[in-house]
């Protein structure tokens, strides 16, 4: 009976570790997705940031753009000879 005693006592700790092991495991997995999951929103909001910057860029440029090509269109060719 002792025997039976120490075999059900190795089980519940074996039993208690195996449970211990799968909360850590489960822990680690929501950590990990939390941090999948703020590494994705930030990464949306860069390329929000870095789009707007480029539009806003471009929508800068474009008058610059303009009076280039109305200046060089309006140049004549020098002559030749």
């Amino acid at each position: 009976m002792d025997t039976k005693t120490k075999d059900n006592g190795n089980f519940a700790a074996i039993e208690s570790v195996k449970e211990l092991r799968a909360r850590d495991a489960a822990l680690a997995m929501r950590e990990y997705q939390d941090e999948k999951l703020a590494v994705q929103a930030r990464m949306e909001q860069l390329r929000a940031l870095r789009l707007s910057q480029a539009e806003q860029v471009r929508t800068e440029s474009q008058p610059q753009q303009d009076a280039i090509q109305k200046k060089t269109a309006t140049k004549k060719p020098p002559r030749a000879g």
